[in-house]
């Protein structure tokens, strides 16, 4: 494995815990190791693209045919060994790109602030004036609080935009601009950046 991006304290309920970061490239070891947690844990959804333990689609939602042949759909991160993956898809260069991420373990008490890091990471790597979160309303109702207290803000909806089970539902869109991430910065102090 490559060297961290990021290392942050985590204050998990176990006690604080060190979380790293690093970049995930789509190898056929980090592509298994991804699909067994999704098996493992019987995702019908990842980043809001329904599976439902279909291989086919999973692999949909990290690659596609392109002019050169094969090419990712976005820039993926790994926390630790598969405890979670963060993802940026329909990147537009020093604009906006929009950020899922997924703990395996369905916890995100004491992460927070691993994600805000990851954020104010990426705006600052990639130059973004803003980042875009999407949630479904299929999702549980505990989503949208989540994104609401990472700092995201409901910026509208989406109607009928995502189709889960046969059914359509409308998605929340939420965004952060720069200048509110950049206010993290001092909450942000046991973490190390790697490369920026």
């Amino acid at each position: 494995m490559t060297a961290p991006i990021l290392t942050i304290e985590c204050d998990e309920p176990e006690g604080t815990v060190v979380r790293n970061v690093y970049p995930m490239m789509l190898t056929p070891h980090n592509l298994h190791a991804f699909w067994t947690k999704v098996k493992e844990r019987k995702f019908s959804t990842i980043f809001n693209e329904e599976v439902r333990g279909n291989f086919h689609k999973f692999m949909e939602v990290f690659l596609r045919e392109g002019p050169e042949g094969i090419e990712s759909r976005g820039i993926f991160w790994v926390v630790d060994e598969f405890v979670g993956v963060l993802y940026l898809t329909d990147i537009e260069p020093e604009v906006d790109a929009k950020v899922h991420y997924v703990f395996f373990d369905g916890r995100h008490r004491g992460r927070i602030d691993l994600v805000r890091a990851m954020i104010v990471y990426v705006m600052v790597r990639y130059n973004f004036h803003r980042l875009t979160a999407e949630t479904p309303l299929f999702y549980k109702p505990s989503a949208f609080l989540l994104a609401e207290s990472i700092g995201f803000v409901k910026e509208g909806r989406k109607r009928l935009a995502r189709k889960f089970d046969g059914k359509w539902f409308d998605v929340n869109v939420y965004g952060i601009l720069r200048e509110e991430a950049q206010k993290w910065l001092p909450r942000t102090e046991k973490v190390e950046v790697f490369s920026v």
